[in-house]
């Protein structure tokens, strides 16, 4: 758990990679601990340093990590040293981000805009995360085929919690067509049935290659699974927890055999 100590400046210290202002060292641990994905290298410069020892009293530390700077030492080392100096966090909280630390010089770009579209998505900014994951479509040059899939599935789960089916289904479709994955092409299949719509429940069927025999197995599950969902109130859940492998596959179990035959 955070730690409640130190100094507080009289200037603050602006953090341009969100364009804030901070007073004191436990909020520039706060910064780095709660968004790395947008720590890079440069986060930790001579102005950052300069900031710690004069406006933040913190001499000791500004001047090991100064010396830590030019010598090279990998980010992780030095984000591994501010936590462990400044004391504000402890092992639990250490060993929560650990896995991000160790990885964090080796991100790729496209790695660093997914994870803030997944926090951005969490916290409730739909629009905000549906932004960044098309930035990693459009723009971002180092995504592997297998994160562009992942970017474009997350672009069909925003437009799923906006209830547009047709424009979740499109990208859900996309991911697959990238990278082909299962979850995928579930997620047409139980976005067509929970909102009732017929045209892309066909496309998903005739994209996964349905025989006429399970054509009408699954037409006779569709009907009851959307009459229970339809009159229960899980139509929101549903969308909502689309992303949950566990919880689609509860919700749809009576579809699941026939499913599966349509990608055998």
């Amino acid at each position: 758990m955070i730690q409640l100590a130190g100094r507080l400046s009289k200037n603050p210290y602006c953090i341009k990679e969100m364009d804030i202002e901070v007073n004191s060292l436990e909020e520039i641990n706060y910064f780095v601990y709660n968004h790395m994905n947008l720590v890079y290298r440069e986060f930790f410069s001579e102005a950052l340093f300069d900031y710690i020892e004069e406006s933040l009293g913190e001499k000791a530390l500004a001047s090991q990590l100064r010396i830590m700077e030019k010598a090279g030492a990998s980010l992780k080392d030095l984000i591994i040293y501010l936590f462990k100096e400044s004391g504000y966090y402890g092992a639990d909280d250490l060993s929560r981000i650990s896995g991000f630390v160790m990885n964090v010089d080796h991100m790729t770009e496209a790695q660093r805009l997914k994870i803030e579209g997944d926090n951005l998505f969490r916290a409730g900014r739909i629009s905000a995360a549906k932004s960044v994951y098309l930035k990693i479509l459009n723009e971002a040059e180092d995504a592997s085929d297998e994160l562009s899939a992942d970017a474009a599935f997350s672009v069909g789960l925003c437009f799923a919690n906006m209830f547009l089916c047709r424009s979740a289904n499109t990208y859900f479709n996309m991911a697959y067509d990238i990278f082909p994955k299962d979850d995928y092409a579930k997620a047409c299949v139980y976005l067509s049935i929970a909102l009732e719509d017929e045209e892309e429940l066909l496309k998903a069927i005739i994209k996964y290659r349905v025989s006429d025999e399970a054509l009408e197995r699954i037409k006779a599950n569709v009907n009851i699974l959307r009459k229970n969902i339809m009159r229960s109130e899980q139509l929101s859940e549903f969308v909502l927890n689309i992303s949950d492998d566990q919880a689609a596959l509860k919700m749809s179990r009576s579809l699941k055999d026939e499913y599966y035959r349509m990608t055998e």
